[in-house]
């Protein structure tokens, strides 16, 4: 075999490698519930004011909503610069 050939090989092997290590999951996915784990993200207890529970916003499928029309479920919120060209789409 080549010295060509066992780098090509070497190469696509540590690919896979790289590829099975980034697809697995170090924990089993929480089980869907009403209320998230309080280790994750930032829970908070409070009432908005009106002006911020009406204030519109758009969901990624492009519907307009709002604050007050997700009472009740779990939200998060995400900004995103979507005219961005460069880093901004891998960033988000």
């Amino acid at each position: 075999m080549s010295g060509r050939t066992r780098a090509m090989l070497a190469g696509i092997l540590l690919a896979a490698l790289g590829l099975t290590a980034c697809s697995g999951s170090a924990s089993p996915a929480p089980a869907s519930s009403a209320t998230p784990p309080t280790h994750v993200g930032t829970v908070t207890d409070f009432a908005l004011p009106d002006a911020l529970n009406n204030v519109s916003l758009t969901t990624s499928t492009g519907k307009k909503t709002s604050l007050a029309a997700l009472k009740g479920k779990l939200v998060v919120l995400s900004d995103a610069m979507t005219l961005c060209q460069e880093t901004c789409p891998m960033d988000t």
